[in-house]
């Protein structure tokens, strides 16, 4: 479910394809590493402060640390956005749209950015259905 996303983060040693899925949940309770937190705040084209928000962190000097571990929810969410970013980037062919897309209020989401959804898993799945409808031709 998650290995494209871990993989773009620059994840090599667990392969999400093959786990199950209490192999999956198991791995995520080890956290993710908190130099992933850095590469996704690039991906996202974003400070690292608020992308933090975005994955329900609350700032602070742990993310600092070079052996620091996001928690289990931390380390989904992140995973979740960086997967929104795939599917978009897959549609619109380029990342760069794909990131002026997240930041364009869109009307299929309530005339609000995508990002603006991203802090919710609920929200994720907004966004996430809204590009599944963008490729089979829905624009609203």
């Amino acid at each position: 479910m998650y290995q494209n996303s871990y993989s773009m983060l620059g994840g090599k040693d667990f392969d999400f394809t093959q786990a199950s899925t209490l192999n999956s949940i198991n791995f995520l309770k080890l956290g993710l590493p908190v130099s992933m937190l850095d590469c996704a705040a690039k991906l996202m084209g974003m400070k690292k402060k608020y992308f933090i928000s975005l994955i329900g962190g609350v700032y602070g000097s742990q993310y600092s640390r070079e052996n620091y571990r996001l928690t289990l929810l931390e380390s989904e969410r992140m995973l979740m956005i960086i997967e929104v970013l795939a599917q978009a980037e897959q549609y619109y062919g380029d990342i760069n749209m794909a990131l002026e897309w997240l930041n364009t209020p869109s009307i299929s989401l309530e005339n609000e950015r995508a990002l603006t959804f991203l802090s919710s898993i609920e929200g994720i799945k907004s966004v996430k259905n809204s590009l599944v409808k963008l490729s089979h031709g829905m624009t609203a």
